[in-house]
């Protein structure tokens, strides 16, 4: 199945009504420019990463390493096991969305317990460069065989474009992450990620080898793509002066790869959508349509 970009229900019935036209009949020049402005938004939305996981796997550590910063305060993390979505801001912003879809802006340092009642997600804005290419869901910790995990992860998946899947060294890829990264939709494990975290616990080159070697048989088919990463090492090195220190460091932490994996399958994702949209646009437009286009 193609990867298009997400249309309303305006956007696709004027896409069926296009097809379902005569050969040369294509919009008027008012409906493509909003067809177009339409997809432009959508073209420029940065795609959504969602960081997944069991409980204690890693997942919000990674998710600084992978942002460059904290996600949320850990007292607001540590008190709650709502999904709290990262994305750009220009300013510090704190909303919480309600199950309903309504928002509240919460004013800095004044979140109280009770407006969490009845919350769905917590929306976090940050001025960091790095969330200008994509936002990040950091989601609660799965537990095994909890209906109501399997709702929450079905409705982020929803909402999502890339997900990563964060699975701890120390009991790496066990029968209840196959089952819960099956149950995800197909389009998301497209570019699945798998991160085996606490890369610092394993205590020596040949267990990490036979590690590995599980991994890449049992994991490896269900990933795009696979890392090993020690969070721990990778904010440490960032403390380091010595830059060719620091650098080598960030390297064996494995964060160098995580980002590179990340960035891959951004840019793929932003691919798909330009080709899907070039598609829309094509099978909506007449030839003297497109040939005006190309000149």
């Amino acid at each position: 199945m193609t990867n298009m970009p997400n249309l309303d229900v305006f956007d696709r019935n004027h896409i069926l009504t296009a097809r379902r036209r005569p050969s040369g009949a294509g919009f008027s020049s008012g409906s493509l420019d909003r067809l177009a402005v339409r997809l432009t938004h959508r073209l420029t939305r940065a795609p959504r990463i969602s960081v997944m996981g069991e409980f204690n796997s890693g997942k919000s550590t990674l998710i600084n390493v992978l942002i460059g910063a904290a996600v949320m305060p850990t007292s607001v993390e540590a008190n709650t096991r709502l999904p709290i979505r990262v994305f750009h801001a220009d300013k510090p912003s704190l909303a919480v969305e309600t199950a309903d879809r309504e928002r509240f802006v919460i004013a800095a340092g004044l979140l109280d317990p009770e407006q969490l009642r009845g919350a769905a997600m917590l929306h976090a804005g940050l001025p960091l460069g790095r969330l200008e290419a994509f936002e990040v869901i950091d989601t609660p910790g799965l537990q095994a065989g909890d209906p109501d995990d399997c709702e929450s992860m079905s409705d982020i998946s929803r909402q999502s474009h890339l997900a990563i899947w964060c699975s701890t060294a120390m009991q790496a890829w066990k029968a209840s992450e196959l089952g819960a990264w099956q149950a995800l939709p197909k389009r998301l494990k497209t570019n699945g990620i798998l991160a085996i975290t606490f890369k610092d616990a394993i205590r020596s080159r040949e267990d990490e080898g036979r590690l590995w070697g599980r991994i890449n048989a049992e994991a490896a088919p269900h990933f795009k793509k696979v890392v090993m990463i020690s969070a721990r090492d990778a904010i440490a090195a960032r403390n380091i002066c010595d830059a060719k220190q620091s650098e080598q460091m960030w390297y064996l932490s494995g964060a160098a790869e995580l980002n590179s994996a990340v960035d891959d399958a951004v840019s793929s994702i932003i691919l798909q959508r330009v080709r899907g949209a070039e598609r829309l646009l094509s099978s909506a437009m007449t030839g003297a349509q497109r040939q005006m286009l190309s000149a």
